[in-house]
């Protein structure tokens, strides 16, 4: 019996192809290849199109690929349709006209003037990762194609940029339907990712409420950085990958106290080499990776498993794989793991046909989904504006016979229905941490204590007085980040309230890598934080660790103190000291990288105390600190 489509983005699809059933992936990007090929075209730097046959070009090789990009499929569903839900209102809202007039900073086209509502928010997709998405050499190319007069910066040729210009333009050039919001740090890996989001480092709102995480960090995983840093720690590179994934993936994916909308988490695999020259060693991340998104459930993309293939075929080739692997035409390859134009091209069409998968895959699974009326349909003001959650939800109930279109299709005869072993619904929370020792006699008993045990934790919170714009760390900067986190005059302001005392501590841009830097040993940067805002147990640093004489030696001390609330707003006297800590600024490797370290503070600080944490050169010449927090 056929069962047309309910939800309005399946019926768009449907209608598209002139069908009432669901089209496949590539059956929408085959019969719309004319318009992919126009939306991807870089504008406004390339006016004239002059990469236009290169384009067309690419898009025929990769296109029939697409589908091996894709390596798994979320488990949860509903969250698939929460996204479609949030598009499809925001598309209704821009193509009837109403949004017409520019983008505001949240992404939200028109301003709800005039006592009218805020327009419905744009799909918040935030994607995370090293320079290979900052865009280094995404421009590479160019000379060989004779294309001089073609302005592109990397901020403006990276997959990230491509992929939101392309979706504005396959959704009709009326608006923004998905806002990407790019965070990428050169010399990063998912480990530092994963304190940005543990510790909500995000530069907004909006970002720290993700529909969509998309973690694009998997070449710098397998960067030398990773290498010894599993090296250091007596384990593999295998492992120290699998370890700092699984990391990412619980920070976000776990339940938070007052959110009921958790993100849609995705890995993206870009890495192809050549870090390691063994074909097998540069699998290991996505062996891992495998093993992780079918534990946890969440969505994972391959580039590099969709390219492999055509790119080994020809090592020598440039169109998917670094230029620089052989710089010179006879001689040997290099080291060189930042791929050109035709990566950056690929990766954005890969992520927009893994959406579009997504989607068309829910769409033919609608079926086996129960759509009922909400019983808590709420309306909830926010900085990102006022939206009203869906008057329907999905549920899903493959479990439960009776409730299902099964029942109608298969009626049970009653003879024998009644089967005793028949799976529980699986605990709300995350799985047990998966570790060697993790056993097949255990993991049932563990998933649901923990489970039961978040459920008492987040039952504890009070909503209802709960700030909505709380966030765990109330200063923090990580240069970098963000355009303000990188602008010095943004930064400069940003610290000048909690300067007590600085001693020839400089802000520079160096590499472009922006960061504080001491004029000489012994000079101290003195933060005061006086009147907390909120309970305080932690302090969190970026730093940046590199080589050469300059960088011999260098080694940075922090102390910090507190002072009770009764005196923390005046005075100098009164100061605890708590911890002296020492961060060492100098590796054996010819590549700066950013390291994370924490100071956990052994007295918690409360609501009104004061904070003082100084922090001086005590050995070599230089050191750089790339960012700080103070958070609960």
């Amino acid at each position: 019996r056929h069962h047309p489509p309910r939800h309005s983005v399946c019926r768009v699809l449907a209608e598209s192809q002139s069908s009432s059933t669901i089209p496949t992936a590539m059956t929408v990007w085959t019969s719309n290849i004319k318009s992919i090929h126009a939306a991807s075209q870089l504008l406004p730097n390339d006016r004239r199109y002059q990469f236009h046959d290169f384009t067309a070009q690419v898009l025929h090789l990769v296109s029939p690929k697409l589908p091996h990009s894709i390596q798994t499929l979320p488990t949860d569903w509903v969250k698939v349709r929460r996204i479609m839900d949030v598009a499809y209102r925001r598309y209704e809202y821009l193509k009837n006209g109403d949004g017409i007039g520019g983008t505001n900073d949240n992404g939200s086209n028109g301003n709800g003037n005039n006592g009218s509502p805020p327009p419905p928010p744009p799909v918040r997709m935030v994607v995370v990762g090293g320079s290979v998405l900052v865009g280094r050499n995404c421009r590479a190319l160019t000379a060989e194609l004779s294309i001089r007069d073609v302005r592109m910066p990397n901020r403006e040729c990276n997959w990230a940029h491509r992929l939101q210009l392309f979706l504005d333009a396959m959704f009709g050039g009326h608006g923004r339907v998905i806002e990407i919001v790019k965070l990428a740090l050169g010399g990063t890996n998912t480990g530092v990712g994963s304190m940005i989001w543990d510790y909500t480092l995000l530069p907004s709102e909006e970002t720290r409420h993700a529909d969509i995480i998309l973690n694009a960090y998997s070449t710098n995983d397998m960067h030398v950085l990773t290498v010894l840093e599993a090296a250091f720690g007596n384990i593999t590179i295998r492992d120290k990958v699998f370890e700092m994934t699984q990391g990412f993936v619980r920070t976000t994916m776990r339940r938070k106290p007052c959110d009921t909308e958790p993100s849609l988490v995705i890995h993206m695999d870009d890495y192809l080499g050549n870090e390691q020259r063994q074909i097998w060693s540069t699998t290991e991340l996505m062996q891992g990776v495998n093993v992780l998104a079918n534990y946890y459930g969440f969505a994972s993309i391959s580039y590099s498993n969709m390219m492999r293939q055509l790119v080994y075929a020809d090592t020598r080739e440039e169109w998917f794989s670094p230029k620089g692997w052989y710089p010179t035409e006879e001689g040997p390859m290099d080291r060189e793991i930042h791929p050109g134009m035709g990566m950056h091209l690929t990766a954005a069409w890969t992520v927009a046909y893994n959406l579009l998968h997504g989607v068309t895959t829910y769409c033919s699974m609608e079926p086996w989904y129960e759509e009922h009326p909400r019983s808590d349909a709420t309306t909830t003001t926010t900085n990102t504006g006022t939206s009203t959650n869906d008057i329907t939800t999905v549920r899903n109930r493959m479990q439960d016979y009776g409730a299902s279109f099964m029942s109608t299709e298969v009626p049970l005869t009653g003879y024998k229905s009644e089967i005793r072993g028949k799976p529980k619904v699986r605990p709300p929370g995350l799985p047990p941490i998966l570790t060697k020792h993790l056993k097949l006699d255990d993991v049932s008993a563990l998933w649901q204590s923990q489970s039961e045990a978040e459920d008492r934790e987040l039952a504890a919170v009070d909503c209802a007085t709960r700030d909505p714009n709380y966030t765990r760390c109330p200063f923090s900067w990580v240069g970098g980040l963000s355009l303000a986190q990188n602008n010095m005059t943004w930064i400069r302001q940003y610290f000048q309230p909690v300067v007590k005392l600085d001693r020839g501590w400089k802000l520079i841009d160096e590499g472009a890598k922006v960061g504080y830097i001491p004029d000489g040993a012994g000079r101290p940067m003195v933060l005061e934080f006086a009147l907390l805002p909120q309970p305080i147990t932690t302090i969190a640093l970026f730093t940046m660790r590199s080589y050469g004489e300059k960088w011999a030696d260098s080694q940075l001390k922090v102390d910090t103190e507190y002072r009770r609330g009764t005196s923390a707003g005046s005075g100098n006297g009164g100061w605890t000291r708590m911890t002296t800590s020492r961060f060492i600024g100098y590796h054996a490797k010819n590549t700066s990288e950013i390291y994370t370290e924490t100071i956990q503070l052994p007295t918690r600080l409360e609501t009104g105390d004061a904070l003082r944490v100084t922090y001086s050169l005590e050995r070599g010449s230089t050191f750089k600190v790339m960012g700080i927090a103070v958070c609960s």
